[in-house]
């Protein structure tokens, strides 16, 4: 049956007391996430799928952010679909993004290594054709899929572009065989990717099936907001701007206030994201397919800010990393909020779902709505994380070594706790899971294939290095500190 209408029942938050309950209620409402249908079905022709880079889940209205970052993100979760705890398999862009769109854990995908390090890694999602995307699924399937994005780290030269038709205006079939650093490089800015999205928005026809894949980038540093977004944030004239390398050197030797103003920019760039994701879903309505439509709202991965000592999202498997909003909407969805843990390679198929398409056999991933499945696995560098009830959460570091949090008192992950018999049912959980997802590990000279074959050039890895700078994983130089802090003292 179709999604449509449906309520999605948790009982994590259940208090039985005292009150008669059937067993057959009793046994619908046992496990987490039983779906009740109602008739009219919900028959999509158009998928949208946002993503906001560089979103962690708590900096947003509906997640618990008492700053108003959020506004239209949290009217859109109040009619639709919220996923409490919706956790990233891959804590940077790259990662992610192949865990997502193929519907594989990072472990099977070969894709994990330090920034900048090899490019591509061995293992590298270009080298493989035993991989399924999920525009391929929908290419195959007579969908139009179009991807806009601002993130230029997704070189086309690596495959990413697998399965769409166009990216970022490019034909892909134009792409194989070119010197592909060109290709889709162009820096896009937000407003750019908006304006792009909202012209392929208005090409849809009736009777065409599209996917937009969307890839916002203002919560990613560097961070530049604009006028409105400083004054919901109430930031100070200076700094106009903080650059990758404050945010280093602010981890290193910022004061706390240098700290909690960069932190107010992160959320004032959250806000323009927000706006932009209205733009678009304002862009649905006046072109009247909104009622068509499937929407999806996720994130790459999140951002520390301060918690472990830096401002980025270089290394780590924290929650603030891994923890990003997953909201779901179409015409006659009903709002509710699912509380058991979900993962972002849960996405494709449950896109699919809603078509009646059959996901490939090799997505690991599961239908949200149709799964009661509850774990959270993220990885990075040799380090996994993982959680079954979105609380109680273990890290095995690349030594071996244990470690349990309980996200509820310690949301940062400051103090580990000990509970051996909690730890032993997450231990036993990751067991299974790392059974059933072999280790991808490519054979060396394996030969590129399909459109990671194209031709190269000696440019190539400065043309790399420029774009590592640009996302702040290179940093310049060092200079002695000066914090950017500038706000006149009021004379006493």
């Amino acid at each position: 049956m179709k999604k449509s209408g449906f309520k999605i029942w948790t009982t994590g938050k259940f208090i039985w007391s005292g009150i008669a309950i059937s067993a057959a209620i009793i046994a619908g409402t046992i496990a987490y996430g039983v779906f009740i249908r109602q008739k009219t079905p919900f028959v999509p022709e158009n998928v949208i799928f946002i993503i906001v880079d560089t979103l962690r889940a708590d900096a947003l209205g509906t997640y618990g952010n008492s700053r108003d970052t959020s506004p239209i993100l949290d009217e859109y979760a109040r009619d639709n679909v919220v996923f409490d705890n919706a956790w990233a398999q891959g804590t940077y862009t790259r990662s992610s993004f192949l865990s997502y769109m193929t519907s594989s854990y990072v472990r099977s995908l070969g894709w994990d290594y330090v920034v900048p390090g090899e490019n591509p890694p061995k293992g590298a999602f270009c080298e493989r054709d035993d991989l399924v995307t999920l525009a391929e699924v929908f290419k195959k399937n007579g969908f139009r899929n179009t991807a806009v994005l601002g993130n230029t780290f997704l070189f086309p030269k690596h495959g990413f572009p697998r399965g769409f038709h166009q990216w970022n205006r490019i034909p892909v079939e134009e792409m194989a065989g070119q010197h592909l650093p060109r290709w889709g490089m162009k820096k896009l800015v937000d407003n750019d990717v908006v304006n792009l999205s909202i012209k392929e928005i208005r090409k849809w026809k009736p009777g065409q099936k599209n996917f937009l894949y969307v890839h916002l980038m203002d919560p990613h540093l560097p961070h530049s907001p604009d006028a409105e977004a400083r004054t919901q944030m109430e930031l100070p004239p200076n700094p106009r701007m903080i650059r990758d390398s404050d945010a280093k050197r602010m981890a290193e030797e910022g004061s706390d206030a240098d700290k909690a103003m960069a932190k107010e920019f992160y959320y004032a760039s959250v806000y323009m994201a927000d706006k932009s994701v209205g733009r678009i879903l304002a862009a649905l309505k006046e072109a009247g397919v909104s009622g068509n439509t499937l929407t999806v709202i996720s994130a790459d991965h999140g951002e520390q800010l301060f918690e472990h000592g830096e401002f980025n999202h270089n290394a780590g498997v924290w929650a603030q990393l891994a923890h990003v909003p997953l909201l779901i909407g179409g015409d006659g969805i009903e709002h509710d909020r699912v509380e058991r843990p979900v993962e972002l390679i849960d996405i494709a198929p449950t896109i699919l779902g809603f078509f009646d398409i059959e996901p490939p056999p090799q997505w690991q991933g599961e239908d949200l709505f149709e799964s009661d499945r509850h774990r959270n696995v993220t990885e990075r560098l040799g380090w996994t994380s993982i959680t079954t009830d979105g609380r109680y959460k273990a890290i095995l570091d690349d030594k071996g070594e244990w470690r349990l949090y309980d996200l509820e008192s310690d949301p940062f992950e400051q103090k580990p706790i000990r509970n051996d018999n909690i730890l032993a049912d997450i231990k036993t959980t990751y067991d299974v899971w790392r059974k059933s997802t072999p280790k991808r590990e490519m054979k060396a000279g394996d030969p590129p294939k399909g459109i990671c074959s194209s031709k190269s050039s000696e440019g190539d890895n400065d043309e790399l290095m420029k774009q590592l700078e640009a996302l702040g994983y290179v940093v310049p130089e060092k200079k002695p500190y000066k914090s950017p802090y500038k706000i006149k003292k009021k004379p006493q």
